[in-house]
């Protein structure tokens, strides 16, 4: 994994995808994103997509004037988010919960990732303080 943390934007998969949605892709690649991980259904979600859900997600609860208290957002990100004039309607809010509730359902990688590591709890508190924002 290339984490250094367990919030959102603190990996690489994450900073990655990210750069789609900050270069114009917006709201609009964010709901195509999170499509695609409600359609894996029962399949394995692979991690890098796992990590992008989450980053979305929470890109998602702060433009609902919802932010995490202690994510870290990259510049690009905050200033993107600052710039981005539109609010995430009802039904972006629910698929971004249910997309991240599919990153902490098995079979997922990056949950097995995570639940090997002594920094799980955590992590599961990160995704679970993004689910009640959402």
């Amino acid at each position: 994994m290339g984490t250094w943390g367990p919030n959102a934007f603190e990996n690489d998969a994450a900073l990655d995808c990210m750069a789609e949605i900050v270069d114009g892709g917006g709201l609009a690649a964010i709901d195509r994103f999170l499509d695609g991980v409600l359609r894996t259904g029962g399949d394995y979600l692979e991690a890098p997509d796992a990590e992008c859900t989450l980053a979305m997600a929470e890109m998602v609860a702060s433009l609902a004037g919802r932010p995490a208290m202690e994510t870290d957002v990259p510049p690009e990100i905050a200033e993107w988010l600052a710039r981005a004039g539109e609010a995430p309607t009802p039904a972006l809010m629910a698929k971004a919960s249910l997309a991240t509730h599919r990153v902490v359902t098995e079979p997922s990688e990056l949950l097995d990732l995570w639940q090997e590591t002594p920094d799980f709890p955590l992590w599961k508190a990160s995704v679970d303080d993004l689910l009640g924002r959402l």
